[in-house]
């Protein structure tokens, strides 16, 4: 499984990229990065056709990595191309100093 720190992740035109959030809804409408597209994990788990074209390239986060780890480890078995970001929104809230 691919992995990016946070740190490499705010080096990237996050606008250009595909960031998958998959925290549940209330998590996500607390505070997410701009541009992510929330998709709780239990969803791409069980169902990733529904949501993801194998094709394209997706950045996975959570609040701390965890969720988002096991996601990606089921997707790549899948045969997706997916990144899991760890540190996660944690640590994505501690490098913009919120």
């Amino acid at each position: 499984m691919k992995s990016i720190a946070v740190e490499e992740l705010l080096k990237l035109d996050t606008n250009n990229i595909a960031i998958i959030d998959v925290r549940e809804i209330n998590e996500f409408q607390s505070g997410h990065i701009s541009g992510a597209t929330n998709i709780p994990a239990a969803g791409l788990f069980y169902n990733p056709e529904k949501f993801l074209d194998i094709h394209n390239h997706y950045y996975l986060i959570c609040e701390s990595g965890g969720r988002s780890s096991a996601v990606c480890n089921r997707l790549t078995e899948l045969g997706y191309n997916v990144t899991n970001v760890s540190g996660g929104m944690s640590m994505f809230r501690h490098m913009k100093g919120e």
